[in-house]
């Protein structure tokens, strides 16, 4: 059975590792530094809105695609236990996360033959994650208390959802499966659902990042969204540990809906028209939740020698939750490059 190592209050506040933390779990550290692309960082603090302020919150959503709201008590309720229970449920009941597309030796996005879905790679499943159930919701009470009421305001405050069709061929609908995405050019059988016109805040998921002994700290994820582009909703991201940081890709959702809606305009000519992106690092306080619009291109970031990043993700959407992601590379090398 694994054993959750409790954080000491002050190292999960700052994020920055103890003396303890340094020396590593259980002996001195054998990994190797990382090369890591040079990112500006900046606090999230920046981004923060009123909680009940919906229209700001929904403009800075659609427009930038990013806020936070500071949560009160927050930062209060995650104390040494609740960090430790929750640590310790993703430990026991974790499962990987992408890390990147797949690709053959010549540089080639690799497929599965009869589906058509593109291929993920986890790396070396270093990105876990746990999805909490009715069951086991007692280990996070104390956060979903206070964060969700929030959620749920914020999802009656800004403008409803239009119903609409689902539209097929667009991401492959994954139940309960890692996530991964279909070529936009695979046709799938018509599915007769609409999504919904009302916003649901869906059960959470613990996220953390692993990292065994000698084992370099995981690296960038693969630039991506959470929500196909014809799902409404946003994110919400609470870190339970300081020097959690998400690399966002600020005022991408808009350059989505061109690229994704507008097939009658050649790729080539979408492609010379938009612009490049460089993802912002942007860093959370315990206690703050990052707000993403469904369609805002972000990645998780590397981790940090020897700290598991803790954080709980809530999605806010339209329709049912699956682990359908949009991986930039889906569109191409050429597209993918714009987000840096």
């Amino acid at each position: 059975m694994h054993q959750a190592k409790p954080a000491t209050t002050s190292t999960r506040r700052t994020g920055k590792p103890s003396k303890a933390d340094q020396a590593g779990c259980s002996g001195a550290s054998t990994s190797q530094p990382v090369h890591v692309m040079e990112r500006r960082r900046i606090s999230a603090s920046y981004f923060t809105v009123k909680a009940d302020d919906y229209d700001t919150i929904h403009r800075q959503l659609t427009q930038v695609g990013i806020a936070v709201i500071d949560v009160p008590g927050l930062e209060e309720a995650i104390t040494d236990e609740v960090y430790s229970s929750v640590l310790e449920f993703n430990i026991q009941n974790d499962a990987e996360i992408f890390q990147r597309l797949m690709k053959d030796r010549r540089g080639n996005l690799m497929k599965e033959k009869t589906s058509g879905r593109f291929v993920v790679d986890c790396d070396n499943n270093q990105r876990r994650q746990a999805y909490v159930t009715e069951d086991v919701e007692c280990v996070i009470k104390p956060v979903r208390g206070l964060v969700e009421p929030y959620l749920r305001r914020i999802a009656d405050g800004i403008p409803q959802p239009q119903p609409k069709e689902v539209p097929t061929g667009i991401v492959n609908r994954l139940r309960g499966e890692r996530a991964t995405a279909t070529d936009p050019q695979v046709q799938q059988k018509p599915v007769l659902e609409v999504t919904s016109n009302h916003y649901y805040v869906h059960m959470p998921v613990v996220l953390r990042n692993s990292q065994a002994d000698g084992q370099d700290p995981v690296t960038e994820q693969a630039a991506h969204m959470d929500m196909p582009d014809w799902i409404e909703g946003f994110v919400g991201i609470t870190a339970l540990e300081g020097g959690v940081t998400i690399n966002v890709a600020m005022g991408s959702g808009p350059l989505i809906a061109i690229y994704d809606r507008f097939d009658k305009i050649p790729k080539r000519t979408l492609l010379e028209m938009l612009p490049n992106f460089n993802l912002m690092r942007v860093e959370l306080e315990v206690g703050q939740v990052l707000l993403l619009g469904g369609n805002c291109v972000h990645a998780g970031d590397r981790g940090l020698d020897k700290k598991h990043s803790l954080r709980v993700h809530w999605y806010v959407m339209n329709y049912e939750k699956t682990d359908d992601t949009n991986i930039m590379g889906i569109w191409g090398k050429e597209f993918e490059n714009h987000f840096k």
